[in-house]
């Protein structure tokens, strides 16, 4: 019924249902239709569909052409909303669309320029850290343990705890835990705790200056220290955990556009050349492929140097030991940007 398909947000029924019942659709019902599919949370992808569904409904059964040229700009969908504006002879319209995609074509040139950025960036982060999860993994084997969270942190400071928990005991062993030598530089400190035999404390420093203060001296009493409050979720990641390596997998993972969004760029390029907007539709072309190039050359220079590394440690082991791979790398490797439609490789072939 009606109240169903509206629910669902199967318009087409809903309008179908509307008509059998002879229902009349006034503007403010269609509106409120479209508004609502155009509104939904979803995917790029998902929500393109949902722009143009509300294009059609403001066209057909609003009437109104303006705001479903909005919606078409929001979808992206520059032929289709050039196409009805011309239809409707709507030249301003047709302006608007256009302005729409250099506007688009802006965001996108920012946009890449920033993602190639975080790409390299992460790509060195991951190169350091990766290396630490393969160590761990190493010393979970020889350990007998399976678990890739092994020894998140020994792994990058093995050689320096140690050293430092040798010197801790060694220094535990000669000092009495309560004497005033192991505090170190406390003495330095404006207030010192003293220790008595009965388990009292005696204060001394600058805590002397209130001791014969009355209760109307208020000086120095009223000032408090502010507390420094934590904010809930401010733990520190632990450098060279599996908890990064697993936030800077996803980085890497999302920072080359999807499919969608280099179909959604390909078509962009091609409304700006047809448009007469060949300059910018060359600077976004020249944008992707800079990312394009970017994330190509990060990888080929991370494998290699990471093919050099190995083979350096196998020659100072004077032994060749089994590769150890940490479950992500496959996925990491492969990362590439998608080319562009092969329409527009074509076209920017003979126009650079």
């Amino acid at each position: 019924g009606k109240r169903a398909s509206r629910a669902c947000g199967d318009w087409r029924t809903y309008f179908a249902c509307c008509a059998e019942d002879e229902e009349i659709i006034g503007f403010d019902q269609s509106t409120a239709v479209a508004e609502s599919i155009s509104s939904k949370v979803a995917n790029m992808c998902e929500q393109r569909k949902n722009y143009a569904s509300a294009a059609t409904i403001l066209l057909e059964y609003a009437e109104d052409v303006s705001y479903a040229m909005d919606m078409f700009i929001s979808a992206h969908l520059w032929g289709e909303g050039r196409r009805v504006a011309h239809l409707h002879k709507r030249s301003d319209l047709v302006k608007k669309v256009v302005d729409g995609s250099v506007s688009y074509a802006r965001i996108c040139i920012e946009d890449l320029a920033e993602r190639a950025s975080t790409f390299e960036k992460s790509l060195g982060r991951y190169a350091e850290v990766i290396v630490i999860r393969r160590e761990a993994i190493r010393e979970a084997e020889e350990a007998g343990i399976n678990d890739l969270h092994h020894d998140d942190t020994a792994s990058m400071f093995s050689m320096q705890s140690t050293a430092s928990n040798t010197s801790l005991r060694s220094n535990a062993s000669g000092r009495s835990i309560g004497s005033v030598g192991s505090v170190g530089s406390v003495a330095s400190v404006s207030t010192v705790i003293s220790v008595g035999a009965a388990s009292t404390f005696s204060f001394t420093g600058e805590v002397d200056n209130m001791k014969h203060k009355s209760k109307f001296n208020k000086i120095g009493r009223d000032k408090k220290k502010k507390k420094k409050q934590r904010k809930k979720g401010s733990a520190r990641m632990k450098p060279g955990s599996e908890e990064e390596l697993k936030e800077l997998v996803t980085t890497l993972g999302h920072t080359c556009p999807d499919d969608h969004y280099v179909d959604v760029i390909s078509e962009t390029i091609t409304f700006l050349l047809q448009t007469d907007k060949q300059s910018m539709a060359t600077l976004l072309f020249e944008s992707y492929k800079e990312l394009e190039s970017a994330v190509a050359l990060s990888q080929t220079t991370r494998l290699g140097r990471d093919q050099e590394e190995r083979e350096k440690k196998e020659r100072k082991e004077e032994h060749l030991n089994e590769f150890i791979e940490h479950p992500c790398e496959k996925d990491i490797n492969a990362i590439s940007c998608r080319p562009l439609s092969s329409a527009v490789e074509i076209t920017f072939s003979f126009l650079l």
